[in-house]
C-alpha cells in the first residue's frame, strides 16, 4: 500500500528531505514533493531508519505541560 511522503515524514517526526535523502542514499528514486508515493520497501527502511524518532514523538505526545 503506498503512503506519500509528507504524512510520512509527519509519522516519523522527520522532515521530508530527511527522508528523501535517505531513500535516494539507499538506491530509491523518489522526487522532494510532498505527495510523492512510497513503496512498501521505502515505507519499511524508513521504519528501520527512523524507528527512534518515532519513540521521541509518542515520549512527547504523552507529556502534560501545566
Amino acid at each position: 500500500m503506498a503512503k506519500n511522503l509528507v504524512k510520512t515524514a509527519s509519522e516519523l517526526n522527520v522532515g521530508t528531505s530527511s527522508i528523501v535523502e535517505h531513500l535516494q542514499k539507499k538506491g530509491f528514486t523518489i522526487e522532494n514533493k510532498p505527495n510523492a508515493k512510497l513503496s512498501d520497501e521505502m515505507y519499511d527502511e524508513l521504519i528501520k531508519e527512523f524507528s527512534s524518532s518515532i519513540a521521541v514523538k509518542e515520549k512527547a505526545d504523552h507529556l502534560v505541560i501545566g
